[in-house]
C-alpha cells in the first residue's frame, strides 16, 4: 500500500491526524500503550510490534497494521 491509499483508508475509518515518524535503524521504543486505535503503514525499513500479549510482528516497507 502507498501513502495516499493509506491516509484515504484511515480516514474512511474515522482517524483523525495521520503523523508521519521517521527513526534512525536500530532505534528501540520503550514498552508502551496507547488509550486510544492506531494504524502504521511502514514507508521504508521495517517495524517490529510486541503486542501486551507477548506476540511480535515486523512490520516491512508496503505493510500496514492496526495497532489496538
Amino acid at each position: 500500500m502507498d501513502e495516499a491509499r493509506f491516509r484515504e483508508q484511515v480516514a474512511a475509518q474515522g482517524y483523525g491526524e495521520v503523523v508521519l515518524s521517521d527513526w534512525a535503524p536500530g532505534t528501540v521504543n520503550e514498552m508502551h500503550t496507547h488509550d486510544f486505535s492506531a494504524s502504521i503503514l511502514v514507508l521504508d525499513g521495517e517495524l517490529t510490534v510486541t503486542y501486551e500479549d507477548g506476540s511480535v510482528r515486523t512490520c516491512r516497507a508496503g505493510d500496514q497494521n492496526a495497532l489496538s
